[in-house]
């Protein structure tokens, strides 16, 4: 069953920049830095840690992003995301909660207009295909290969 905590808190900041490097380039970063606490009362007697950080909350997100930009040509924009170890499931009578851990992510994103209305649009993401893990303690209690995909598509808009 669910049941409010008593009492909880989210502070955070963020910070993003942005710079052009020529004509055509640019370069984004952007990072979030957060803290959240949730202050379980005796209420939830079988969640197991009463004091921790709110669920599904990552303590910082990272975001890159590398474009090209030349409207006669093509333009592309490489982006990387990292979020933090975050709670995937809050654990009870005993066992300790379960964390996602910290999934590197980098996609590719490249955009041709074909015409005044008409663009093509490929993607492709997950590159790195690298392990998502879900850790209870010290074991490693799932970890999955998310796979790579990629889309083509075709957008008008009249």
């Amino acid at each position: 069953t669910f049941a409010n905590a008593a009492s909880g808190s989210l502070v955070g900041a963020e910070l993003e920049a942005r710079r052009a490097l020529t004509e055509h380039i640019r370069l984004g970063a952007n990072l979030s830095l957060l803290r959240s606490r949730v202050q379980l009362g005796e209420e939830q007697m079988l969640q197991t840690t009463k004091n921790r950080a709110l669920y599904g909350q990552a303590p910082y997100v990272v975001n890159f992003s590398l474009g090209y930009i030349n409207p006669k040509v093509v333009e592309a924009n490489l982006l990387y995301n990292v979020t933090g170890r975050r709670i995937s499931d809050v654990g009870i009578e005993g066992l300790p909660d379960t964390y996602e851990a910290p999934l590197h992510r980098v996609d590719l994103v490249a955009v041709r207009n074909l015409a005044k209305d008409l663009r093509l649009k490929l993607s492709a993401s997950n590159l790195l295909n690298q392990k998502a893990r879900l850790e209870q303690g010290a074991l490693t209690v799932n970890s999955y290969s998310p796979g790579v995909s990629f889309a083509l598509g075709l957008d008008w808009t009249p």
